[in-house]
């Protein structure tokens, strides 16, 4: 339309009545047209096609509309939040994704598309969280808990309320509650409180452990495929920080079981993490040749896997807590 007020007139033509079929009709014909290549290389398709999802009003709940487009909005709700999140508009995000919500749990969503509401409430979670709706996390993460199919599908979940009790002064409880979630990934002997003595035998056995690990050979080692251990290492990222205050002698601990698994399992972005961590404990313990040189390998593992995701811990360790040091 060349003027808005041109656009405004068109528009009342439009019975009332008829509009919301109107809107839902646009919608369909934009689904079908639009392909996905189209949708990656012009991201605004995704809040035009949003702005007709919320014209359609009832239209679009009811339960005679076709099942895959309804899942296609769900989806397009989705990845606009991706875009919303990475520009800082929480608010907005968060709108986006309770309307994918109700999209699909009017409609048995779990049982039928269970990833894409999984996914929805994963990120709606994380997103009320970032905006301080903690009431509303909660219920997010008990409806994720209660319809979880298998528990690594609640590791998300765990991750936003192990942040939210701790933003809420509930430090221990983050604490428990990342290693009861470790122990259920299988890391069954972190002690909750160790002493002095536990942690000096375990620096001695990962010392042993670590013999012969030249940089270029940790470097060398394969993708991590096993997502179990690379969730536990994510965990142990989460609480290290948190312990590292409340429970001293636990951080010690969390580092080398990370460093463990990645030398067992494989390499992944997180990996990076685990030997800033290794390396700040290193340099704690005097030992600043060796936490110098594991800072330099988390920094060359941040830039191979390209994990910008991680960099703030990374640097927070690498340059907050090692290399001030040497």
């Amino acid at each position: 339309f060349a003027h808005d007020g041109i656009k405004n007139a068109a528009y009342e033509l439009i019975m009332p009545e008829e509009r919301e079929g109107f809107h839902l009709s646009i919608l369909q014909k934009l689904l079908h047209g639009i392909s996905e290549e189209e949708m990656s290389q012009h991201r605004t398709y995704y809040f035009i096609l949003f702005t007709q999802m919320k014209a359609c009003g009832n239209e679009l709940m009811n339960p005679h509309l076709d099942r895959e487009e309804r899942f296609a909005c769900a989806s397009v709700c989705l990845q606009a939040t991706q875009q919303l999140v990475q520009r800082g508009n929480f608010t907005f995000a968060s709108e986006y994704l309770d309307f994918g919500i109700r999209l699909l749990e009017n409609n048995d969503g779990w049982r039928e598309c269970y990833d894409l509401i999984l996914a929805l409430y994963s990120s709606s979670a994380e997103v009320l969280y970032s905006i301080g709706d903690m009431n509303r996390v909660r219920e997010r993460i008990e409806t994720i808990q209660d319809n979880a199919r298998v528990f690594e599908d609640t590791i998300q979940a765990h991750c936003t309320q192990i942040d939210m009790l701790n933003s809420t002064f509930q430090t221990d409880r983050a604490i428990e509650l990342g290693l009861n979630v470790l122990r259920q990934l299988g890391q069954h002997d972190l002690p909750s409180n160790p002493s002095l003595f536990q942690v000096f035998r375990a620096h001695c056995r990962m010392q042993r452990f670590m013999k012969g690990w030249s940089d270029e050979r940790l470097s060398r080692l394969p993708s991590m495929t096993h997502q179990q251990t690379a969730s536990a290492i994510m965990i142990i990222n989460l609480i290290a920080s948190k312990a590292y205050m409340e429970r001293p002698y636990l951080v010690p601990l969390l580092a080398y079981r990370a460093v463990r698994l990645t030398v067992e399992h494989g390499l992944c972005g997180i990996s990076s993490v685990a030997f800033g961590i290794y390396g700040v404990v290193l340099g704690c313990m005097g030992n600043i040749k060796a936490a110098n040189r594991f800072g330099k390998l988390s920094l060359r593992l941040l830039d191979q896997f390209g994990a910008k995701q991680w960099l703030p811990r990374v640097y927070c360790c690498v340059f907050g807590g090692i290399f001030p040091w040497s």
